[in-house]
């Protein structure tokens, strides 16, 4: 399992690039292609583990996730439910892993941002409303 974190990031080099020396250069992993995979997180947020996958459901790491955004199971009666009620912004709800796995800061705010939805309105208080087939995102209300 590879988790990039905010700022890792894996390359792929053609054999004698050199790469893979650098000191934020986590794993490098030579491979019969020839090439040489390279792990890189200058902030050291990312990970790098090894989970059995038939195991992955009741692993620490993935125990308690909220769905995947672009799965079948996510739509909007998913979303509807944990935000009713909710006393806290929209944004805050989005970014909840428990709810959504995946949804990072720049994905909530793009997302919200398309939606003519204000980060700071309360998740309680956005509604459903008709699709909109608009190039132009509204202004967030």
């Amino acid at each position: 399992m590879i988790h990039l974190g905010m700022s890792g990031r894996m390359s792929v080099f053609a054999p004698g690039r050199g790469a893979g020396h650098g000191k934020h250069d986590h794993v490098v992993m030579e491979t019969d292609a020839p090439a040489r995979i390279v792990f890189t997180d200058h902030r050291r947020f990312g990970l790098m583990t090894l989970i059995d996958t038939a195991k992955i459901d009741t692993d620490k790491l993935f125990n308690g996730l909220g769905v995947e955004p672009l799965s079948d199971a996510f739509d909007a009666a998913y979303l509807a439910a944990p935000s009713r009620g909710r006393k806290t912004p929209i944004k805050s709800a989005l970014l909840d892993q428990r709810v959504i796995s995946g949804i990072g800061n720049i994905y909530a705010c793009e997302a919200l941002f398309r939606a003519g939805i204000s980060p700071k309105r309360l998740a309680a208080k956005v509604q459903k409303r008709p699709l909109r087939l608009s190039s132009r995102p509204s202004r967030p209300s």
